[in-house]
């Protein structure tokens, strides 16, 4: 279970919680939003972009990896695999192939 917070990113198995922040993988300490898609990717946004974890790595994306805004609000993937973000300074955005998300 994965929990989001102002300071972080929290996931408890069943037996021990794993944390996450800005030191060791996110873009930033304060979560706004968690999706997991189809491929069991686990996606964060938080005040500074959105980070991806992938085979226990995260990945950061930003406005300068084609994010329309840092602030993410909300990440949703459509029917065709597609991701999708809402940001402060952007509406929804599909993101799939600025940020090179692969299948």
């Amino acid at each position: 279970m994965w929990f989001g917070t102002t300071a972080g990113l929290s996931r408890y198995d069943g037996s021990s919680w794993n944390s996450y922040n800005s030191t060791n993988g996110l873009p930033a300490n304060r979560i706004r939003s968690l999706f997991v898609d189809a491929a069991g990717r686990v996606w964060c946004g938080t005040t500074a972009g959105v980070a991806v974890r992938e085979g226990g790595v995260w990945t950061r994306y930003s406005t300068a990896d084609g994010l329309a805004g840092t602030n993410v609000y909300a990440i949703f993937q459509d029917p065709t695999q597609a991701m999708w973000y809402t940001s402060i300074s952007a509406r929804a955005i599909r993101q799939r192939a600025v940020l090179n998300v692969a299948d």
